[in-house]
């Protein structure tokens, strides 16, 4: 008789099989897991849970909250508020060495306070940042590097889509996990604009033509064009810090403010936009969906082979340092990341690493905000590298050895920021710790 626990990592083994073979993860997970199901406990059981757990999952409160987020996003990005963010950018910050590299750095993280889906900013981003950093002679690695690693942003500002599948999968408050990943972005876009001004100081041959360097009053000037962002940005982050709205409600107004936006812009076909902006919206959403209806299947199984209680004994029995542990579990989600989507990578290993993060007295928003920083490294590293075959789309002329290339110093700095948020928990947990 084979052992549950046996069972469940066959299952875990098949499905990386399916993935690896090129089937959607959604519909390799909701097989995987049905069968595992019926194996373990009955047909009938089986049967219940794939005809109960799509309905209770798309019709979730908790889950209403990431439409929302991605028609806000889509609806920004037509508003022209990504535009805004970059023109603001090169106008304050393009005369500076390796000027409007830094400038689609501010811009990223500006946007990512609008979009919460990493690969709508990367490719929005692309389009946008590349032509011009061609124009003004940059590296090809260079400007591929800069715009896949900063499109990262969008998964650890508020609001981050993947933060709220992590919070609803582990039951954590989805509000104080969207405010715990404030400032490691904000570090990590500080961080990632030094090591740009000293590389390009120490290397100028990496550096493009300089813009013409704007007086005072031209910057000054350029400033109110950030004003959609910033009401986006206080609707948001300061509705939810605050509790004047929950999560849900905070990405409903902001869709609604994003729309007043888009339908007040001039020279723009608004009907045609916001048309494209829902249509986008749909497909990302019945992307997401199928994915998370998938996954719990999935971790249905899973549960029922008791797998992770068996690997949280095994650990236990082990006996090392928790810190080793934690180090093993994020070099894990990096190598995963490699070959899987973020938000199925993340709804996949949650049932399991879970219990052992918490044997180990961590606490879950730290380590959650640690897993996005792991999978946004895995966003832009080989050989999946989602983020990097986004950009590849639209910057076909650039080989895609120099884009990771162009990656590997920001993941330099993402590992920095990794071990200075386990150094100093407190940059993550103060704002959830002073929220109500």
């Amino acid at each position: 008789m084979i052992s549950p626990e046996l069972i469940g990592l066959i299952g875990i083994m098949l499905l990386l099989i399916l993935l690896l073979s090129g089937m959607p993860i959604g519909l390799g997970a909701a097989l995987i897991g049905f069968f595992g199901i019926w194996y373990l406990a009955a047909l009938n059981t089986a049967l219940g849970a794939i005809g109960l757990i799509p309905y209770s999952k798309a019709a979730s409160y908790e889950f209403t909250v990431l439409p929302l987020f991605i028609l806000m996003g889509y609806l920004a990005f037509n508003a022209g508020l990504a535009t805004s963010a970059f023109e603001t950018g090169k106008k304050c910050l393009g005369h500076l060495p390796a000027g409007l590299a830094m400038a689609t750095i501010t811009a990223c993280a500006a946007f990512g306070a609008c979009c919460g889906m990493s690969a709508a900013s990367s490719a929005i981003m692309g389009r946008l940042v590349i032509p011009e950093m061609e124009k003004l002679h940059y590296k090809p690695s260079l400007s591929a590097g800069v715009v896949a690693a900063s499109g990262t942003f969008a998964a650890l500002i508020p609001p981050s889509g993947i933060m709220v599948v992590y919070a609803i999968m582990t039951e954590v408050s989805v509000g104080k996990m969207l405010m715990a990943g404030l400032f490691p972005g904000l570090l990590t876009a500080v961080l990632y604009g030094a090591m740009l001004y000293t590389r390009v100081k120490i290397n100028p041959s990496l550096d493009g033509d300089k813009l013409e360097r704007q007086s005072w009053t031209v910057r000054l000037r350029s400033l109110p064009q950030l004003w959609s962002i910033l009401v986006v940005g206080v609707v948001i982050i300061g509705g939810i810090y605050t509790g004047v709205f929950t999560p849900t409600e905070a990405a409903g107004i902001g869709a609604l403010v994003s729309l007043i936006m888009l339908v007040s812009q001039k020279g723009i076909k608004r009907w045609k936009s916001f048309n494209l902006a829902l249509s986008d919206t749909a497909r990302t959403t019945a992307m997401i969906f199928l994915i998370i209806v998938g996954i719990v299947i999935f971790a249905r199984f899973i549960a029922m082979s008791r797998l992770p209680y068996s690997v949280v004994g095994w650990i236990s029995a082990l006996d090392m340092n928790r810190y080793v542990t934690l180090t093993f579990i994020l070099i894990f989600y990096v190598i995963l990341g490699m070959f899987m989507e973020a938000i199925g990578m993340l709804l996949l290993t949650i049932p399991v690493a879970l219990p052992v993060i918490e044997a180990l007295g961590f606490d879950p928003i730290w380590f959650g905000v640690l897993v996005v920083k792991m999978i946004e490294v895995a966003l832009v590293t080989p050989p999946v590298g989602l983020n990097v075959y986004i950009i590849k789309g639209v910057a076909s002329n650039i080989r895609m050895e120099d884009m990771f290339r162009g990656c590997f110093p920001f993941v330099l700095m993402d590992l920095i920021v990794i071990i200075l948020l386990i150094l100093f928990p407190q940059i993550v947990l103060f704002l959830p710790n002073t929220m109500s």
